[in-house]
């Protein structure tokens, strides 16, 4: 992610379970450029659902964190509005893929 000022902001997901068009989980973190993960930044563990409604798909994503300070520290750092920011770019693209 790229702030609006051009600071450059990396994460990961490890992986956990894929099932192809059902779901995947995983534990997210905060690296830098290399990949490497920053142990002062707390991880999370993420599950992405597709849930299929017809002519449209549900995207339904769960992050938890160990401990509510966890949560606090990232929703100041911005992380509501990243996401939010990453599903509606998400958007316009699969739009325009119609």
């Amino acid at each position: 992610m790229i702030d609006p000022g051009g600071q450059e902001y990396w994460s990961c997901m490890d992986y956990d379970k894929i099932e192809a068009m059902e779901f995947y989980s995983g534990w997210d973190a905060f690296c830098d450029a290399k990949g490497e993960i920053n142990p002062q930044m707390p991880r999370s563990s993420a599950t992405v659902t597709f849930i299929d409604k017809g002519e449209h798909t549900v995207v339904e994503t769960v992050v938890k964190y160990d401990s509510l300070n966890q949560l606090e520290m990232v929703t100041q750092m911005g992380v509501k509005e990243g996401l939010t920011s990453s599903l509606n770019r998400l958007e316009k693209l699969l739009e325009q893929s119609k």
